[in-house]
């Protein structure tokens, strides 16, 4: 009898066990390059996804390549908390440039009103059809604090520019002795306002 009590204990034990790690890990798995994987989780990706951003799944991107001029953004998800009061709240003007695309690796950089600009070296793009996503890791520094985010870029493509570009950020890494910078899984999407990003021929100003 003892023995069958252990038994059914076991059992009951494993089976709880295996719950609580489905549940901890119920999160949607994204059909993109195992490189974008390693840019930002899908974890990550689907709280993106489930607060206004658009992630175009697909191992055949189209060919992005160019310079577009997206404009201002509209604040449409923070998870944090002070954030809250400033949904819908609006960003300066955004160019964005896609440059030596070779399938689905492609090199990006994007420039706030022509200052406040990054560079994704070795960045990544899923997508199909004209629809695209682009995943991209910058390195940054603020005082004694360095960090690492991951920067989400979706839109579609066309011969006279981009359509429904969103942008999503999140932070990766930190090494923040003063913690002073957001927290690692803190997550921002905007969404382009007029939902048209005209190409471009300068960057990171003018036409």
């Amino acid at each position: 009898m003892k023995r069958t009590i252990y038994a059914l204990c076991t059992v009951v034990c494993a089976l709880f066990v295996m719950t609580s790690c489905s549940k901890s890990d119920d999160y949607k798995r994204f059909d993109i390059p195992e490189e974008a994987k390693a840019i930002i989780s899908d974890k990550f990706l689907a709280e993106m996804e489930a607060n206004g951003m658009t992630i175009n799944e697909g191992m055949n991107p189209p060919d992005i390549q160019g310079i577009f001029d997206a404009g201002i953004f509209k604040l449409v998800y923070s998870n944090l908390e002070k954030e809250q009061k400033g949904i819908g709240s609006i960003t300066s003007n955004y160019r964005f440039k896609f440059y030596d695309q070779q399938n689905i690796k492609i090199k990006t950089s994007y420039a706030s009103d022509g200052n406040d600009i990054a560079i994704g070296q070795g960045s990544i793009i899923s997508g199909s059809g004209n629809k695209f996503t682009a995943y991209l890791r910058v390195d940054g520094r603020v005082s004694l604090a360095t960090y690492k985010t991951a920067i989400v870029i979706s839109g579609e493509i066309s011969s006279e520019g981009g359509k429904d570009f969103k942008l999503g950020i999140c932070m990766i890494e930190k090494d923040d002795p003063k913690k002073n910078l957001m927290d690692i899984g803190t997550i921002r999407v905007w969404v382009d306002q007029d939902k048209f990003a005209p190409r471009k021929q300068k960057y990171p100003s003018g036409d």
